[in-house]
């Protein structure tokens, strides 16, 4: 009898191949959409979910569980979809954005003590995603929002409030945007998955310097939901992944065309809500990771010659949303899923991805960028290096996590070439600055970028 007990709990646990499954935390209602990242700016990785309570959910790892704060509620009437986070003020911040279908989006910022609510303003009706990125390809982070019935809009910082322009001025059906380099020419271009009318495609969005100029990419079978951009057959190509609710679509240009395929054409019509791609396993390859409206994460990875497809996991309801990333401050990357119960997995593979660099939600190209801060964390000085593609006037300052500007390093026009400045830890006036989480901003005429640095005593 023991060892039929055995056999069967191995059974259990390695039924959907070598992932352990945990249980991160649950919520009230349905949460629809996952992201990992440093909300608070304290350098420390949380998972946030948006929940149908009109909640943004935050879960902290403490060593020896999880814990759940709320981020804020929204408002507004009516369920809630989109999440993201990003620096959508270009100050070098992160904040958290979220969605409302009566047509809000709030900004949710946290000031060291608590989280403060700010709507964008100007609500459309019915919006479902929201993205921050670059989509001007100016080196400037703006907030992208869609819905149903409504045109997608721009929201800009302009230092005191937000403008919103409209991208196109029509009553579309669009849902999650998506900002990245799909071409691979070094420009970022804004994309829409399109439901409007018979046909079912992508929209790609160009920035021309005066207006948005729309491309479709060929048209695909059902809803387009979700969509990424990354080099997922690990060839350094990227390309446009997307969701519908029927299929998994890989998009290639070359040679001025669009080509497309069904990456996994024999696997049912199970609605496909949300992917993202990114490594988890100790070979550092990019695979694909889906949510469908039956209760498995899916896998997809390209072998060399053809797509892969297999199950992580089933949970006790339908998957919505998925994201990878370090929840666990450990260096180790872990698959986070959330579904129609409100609750919110964690999946670590038993040989994962370890590594200390970036972990992005998408491949957005950088402007002139720092790229290197040595040593990081620092005691006594640290020396910051940069590289200019181009002539330009550079600011480098160190801001802390509130804002607060404590010493400007560079104020000057330089020319294209390599440079570093050293910060000795002090502030404007001469004196140490206190241990903690700092923000090194750079400016290089219009082009900004942003890391983080870490003093110690």
């Amino acid at each position: 009898m023991i060892k039929e007990c055995l056999i069967l709990a191995m059974a259990i646990m390695f039924s959907y191949g070598p992932w352990n499954k945990s249980l991160v935390g649950t919520a009230p209602n349905v949460l629809n959409l996952i992201r990992v990242g440093d909300g608070r700016n304290d350098g420390v990785q949380r998972v946030y979910a948006i929940c149908e309570d009109a909640r943004v959910y935050e879960w902290t790892y403490t060593g020896s569980g999880w814990s759940r704060a709320t981020v804020g509620i929204l408002p507004g009437t009516g369920w809630c979809l989109g999440i993201d986070i990003g620096k959508g003020r270009n100050d070098g911040l992160n904040r958290v954005y979220a969605t409302q279908i009566d047509g809000n989006v709030y900004e949710f910022f946290y000031n060291g003590t608590q989280w403060v609510r700010t709507a964008l303003g100007n609500p459309n009706s019915t919006i479902y995603g929201v993205f921050v990125g670059p989509g001007r390809n100016d080196g400037i982070n703006r907030v992208y929002a869609s819905g149903d019935g409504v045109p997608p809009v721009e929201y800009s910082w302009t230092g005191s409030f937000w403008r919103k322009d409209t991208v196109q001025n029509a009553s579309l059906q669009q849902w999650l945007p998506y900002v990245g380099p799909g071409r691979n020419d070094g420009i970022n271009r804004l994309y829409l998955p399109n439901s409007m009318g018979s046909t079912m495609t992508v929209a790609e969005y160009s920035w021309t310097g005066f207006g948005f100029v729309r491309t479709d990419l060929p048209a695909v079978g059902g809803n387009p939901l979700c969509i990424s951009i990354a080099p997922g057959r690990n060839d350094g190509i990227n390309r446009v992944y997307v969701s519908s609710r029927a299929k998994v679509y890989e998009f290639t240009y070359q040679s001025g065309a669009w080509q497309y395929v069904d990456i996994i054409p024999n696997y049912g019509n199970e609605g496909r809500y949300n992917l993202t791609v990114g490594k988890t396993k100790v070979d550092g390859k990019n695979r694909i990771y889906v949510t469908c409206s039956g209760t498995q994460f899916l896998e997809i990875s390209w072998s060399g010659s053809s797509w892969v497809d297999t199950v992580i996991d089933a949970v006790s309801a339908a998957t919505c949303g998925v994201a990878i990333g370090r929840g666990r401050n450990d260096d180790t990357v872990r698959v986070y899923g959330c579904n129609r119960n409100g609750e919110v997995w964690e999946f670590t593979h038993i040989q994962p991805y370890v590594g200390v660099e970036e972990v992005t939600q998408n491949q957005l190209i950088p402007a002139d960028k720092l790229f290197n801060q040595s040593p990081n964390p620092f005691i006594t000085q640290t020396k910051i290096l940069y590289n200019l593609i181009e002539q330009a006037d550079v600011v480098i300052s160190v801001f802390d996590i509130t804002g607060k500007e404590i010493r400007k390093l560079i104020d000057e026009k330089q020319s294209p070439g390599n440079y570093e400045v050293v910060w000795d830890g002090k502030d404007k006036n001469g004196r140490r600055i206190p241990p903690g989480v700092y923000l090194i901003i750079f400016y290089a005429g219009d082009r900004l970028s942003a890391k983080k640095i870490v003093f110690c005593k």
